[in-house]
């Protein structure tokens, strides 16, 4: 859950805080031991909006997500970039593959601004590129290229 599943907690009658406390993780045993008590005291129903509030949110953000994907599902330059980067990670997934190159490693280059700007440029290459093909028609087209690379 992320983000989404965590929060600063300070319990009831202490003077320290807990940061960075996993929700449902650690007030699910909570709950519980409130049940095994003689009494249910005010502490059970924080828990147990704690967590109702944590998995709403975490909901909230999976639907956002999923209007995201919908949408990129449906347009085809989307397409063509996630192509174009599946491609270009090649080389990263053989060096993870062979254990020269960590899975975070990987991660953090294709997440990178540097791996972002490769790709848009090889994007736009193959956008003219195939403009001009379509436009100029495939003889003229090598004809251009042939002069440009042996003259």
């Amino acid at each position: 859950m992320g983000i989404y599943g965590i929060m600063d907690y300070r319990p009831a009658f202490q003077n320290y805080m807990l940061r960075n406390h996993a929700i449902i993780i650690n007030f699910i045993p909570e709950i519980q031991r409130e049940f095994n008590r003689a009494y249910f005291g005010d502490q059970i129903n924080f828990f147990a909006d704690s967590i109702q509030e944590s998995i709403v949110r975490y909901s909230g953000s999976l639907e956002d997500q999923q209007i995201i994907n919908e949408r990129n599902l449906k347009n085809p330059l989307q397409w063509i970039n996630e192509g174009i980067g599946a491609i270009l990670k090649i080389p990263l997934d053989i060096l993870y593959t062979f254990k020269l190159l960590s899975l975070s490693t990987v991660q953090s280059i294709t997440g990178s601004t540097l791996f972002k700007v490769i790709k848009l440029c090889a994007f736009i290459l193959g956008l003219i590129s195939a403009i001009m093909t379509i436009y100029m028609g495939w003889d003229n087209f090598w004809e251009l290229i042939s002069n440009k690379i042996y003259s």
